[in-house]
């Protein structure tokens, strides 16, 4: 989950031993990977509302899983709340949200993925996740082209597998959404 919300600022803290913290901190200066000022300042101010608009986007990402479980079009769903998720168990002992983001499948393969991907209307496509528009990044952009038979079988990238970041949209819009661009493949 970005904290700033819009998909524009990442940070985070880094834990460790102080020696290692020094290593790092010379590394970070000299890559520039720090924060500069005004985006270490636009975090602090979005820290106040981050688990307000996390705690919302996993309900909404929990909402759009059980939908999407339930739509013929679809193959699998992935996400940790959902009892079939094989580590549904784990998750609900490790975690009191489930997350943001929601994986599945479509029957209809690559295809078919990049036809739903072109009619969604509310979602943007892009790589990032945790921010508060939702995103997709469909199966032309998953499917692992350098990867072998083998390596792909290993990373569940499955043709058709797409992946959705959810925001901050009303889950109606959302599975509404969706369900027009499902109708399109």
């Amino acid at each position: 989950m970005c904290l700033g919300g819009r998909g524009r600022h990442g940070g985070g803290a880094a834990i460790a031993r102080q020696d290692l913290i020094k290593a790092m901190r010379a590394e970070f200066e000299l890559l520039g990977a720090l924060l500069d000022p005004h985006a270490a300042f636009l975090l602090q101010r979005s820290l106040k509302t981050y688990f307000i608009r996390y705690h919302e986007q996993c309900k909404t990402a929990s909402a759009v899983a059980t939908w999407l479980e339930q739509h013929p079009a679809v193959a699998e769903v992935r996400y940790p709340g959902l009892a079939s998720h094989p580590q549904a168990a784990l998750a609900a002992r490790q975690m009191r949200d489930m997350g943001t983001v929601v994986t599945f499948r479509l029957r209809a393969g690559n295809e078919a993925g990049a036809r739903f991907t072109e009619a969604l209307q509310l979602f943007a496509m892009a790589a990032s996740l945790g921010s508060s528009e939702s995103l997709i990044l469909p199966p032309q952009m998953l499917s692992g082209k350098d990867l072998t038979a083998q390596e792909l079988a290993i990373s569940g990238l499955a043709p058709g597998t797409v992946r959705l970041s959810i925001g901050l949209e009303d889950i109606e819009d959302l599975t509404d959404d969706l369900a027009q661009a499902l109708s399109k493949i």
